[in-house]
């Protein structure tokens, strides 16, 4: 697969399968995760992901600082991971074209909000393959 990694080398287990901040109670350090209608078992890499598109899509200057956090907390071993570095801007890149399909199965977008989703896509696309995510600026 692409990146020199496979999805077979990439932990299965239980995800949350939409994390994102919305659904977290945030008080203090400690943080409390809620709505699991998608939970299930899956690709957990693909589920760090998510929080790392929500990160992206954010626009956060302090993304690459709360992605090295999570990262630390949720799996620590993946910290400096050369195969998870690669891995997770093409599963960040994912996450936006599952966000099109929704809006393409659940909403009525006028043009110009299309060009703007297009651009978008276009512009996380490039960032993604040339490792500029804001996440990719967390030091190994």
């Amino acid at each position: 697969m692409a990146a020199g990694w496979s999805a077979a080398e990439m932990p299965f287990g239980f995800c949350h399968g939409d994390y994102r901040v919305g659904n977290m109670r945030i008080d203090g350090p400690r943080i409390t995760l809620f709505d699991f209608d998608d939970c299930g078992c899956g690709l957990q890499w693909f589920d760090l992901a998510t929080i790392g598109w929500w990160l992206e899509i954010d626009g956060r200057c302090d993304a690459a600082f709360l992605w090295r956090a999570f990262v630390s907390a949720y799996m620590p071993a993946l910290h400096g991971s050369l195969a998870f570095c690669h891995a997770i801007s093409l599963l960040i890149l994912l996450n936006e074209i599952n966000s099109i399909r929704f809006l393409l199965d659940y909403c009525a977008l006028d043009d110009d909000r299309w060009r703007d989703v297009c651009k978008r896509l276009d512009d996380m696309s490039y960032r993604a393959v040339s490792g500029q995510l804001a996440i990719n600026r967390w030091p190994a």
